[in-house]
């Protein structure tokens, strides 16, 4: 199985180093052909959406995710800002996010101190009542978010956690996959999950 980490912003050797954990070589990559050739994805991100978007699309790795997802077999999996590019837009900023999925990115919002923004630290996740591939029970993750997705099909929503309001916190649309919290980050739940991730046929 050839598994590419898309070489831009992000926690690339966490994401490298867990993947070889879970007993699997990887490759870290922005060339084309070696994205569109892999059997998963991983597309990291650390940064702002515009800054993050435009790089993609300079090095024209938004049309080779969009080929890649044409085999059905393959697997394309976003960590936090990465999930939020596959989004149409954000209220970060003024560029279009990737189209994978119909939704858009919203801010965090609130004037209560007890609630600071960021959201850092663990959290849990929990299923939304839908099918979901992945099997997560009181599994908790570390997250570092001040935005957050809706999509325009709630189906796709599998978890959900709560800070200020209930937010997705996995997206599952076919082939596509998002994690808003950071896995890499995330001990023994992220590296099960990873393995969990690395296992879908």
């Amino acid at each position: 199985m050839k598994i590419t980490i898309v070489n831009q912003s992000g926690n690339i050797k966490s994401i490298a180093n867990i993947i070889k954990k879970c007993g699997y070589d990887v490759l870290i990559s922005n060339k084309i052909d070696e994205i569109i050739n892999s059997d998963k994805v991983i597309l990291p991100g650390v940064g702002s959406f515009d800054h993050a978007i435009k790089n993609l699309k300079e090095m024209k790795i938004d049309l080779a995710l969009n080929e890649f997802l044409k085999n059905k077999q393959n697997h394309l999996l976003g960590i936090c800002l990465g999930m939020q590019l596959f989004f149409n837009k954000s209220e970060e900023g003024d560029e279009n996010g990737l189209g994978l999925i119909d939704g858009e990115v919203l801010k965090f919002k609130s004037n209560d101190v007890k609630y600071k923004i960021p959201h850092m630290g663990w959290n849990y996740v929990m299923q939304n009542n839908k099918i979901s591939k992945f099997n997560l029970m009181n599994h908790r993750f570390y997250f570092a978010n001040s935005f957050y997705v809706k999509p325009n099909d709630q189906s796709k929503i599998t978890y959900t956690s709560e800070y200020l309001l209930k937010f997705p916190s996995i997206i599952e649309s076919d082939n596509i996959f998002g994690f808003q919290f950071h896995p890499e980050k995330s001990h023994n739940f992220g590296q099960k999950l990873f393995s969990q991730f690395l296992e879908l046929k």
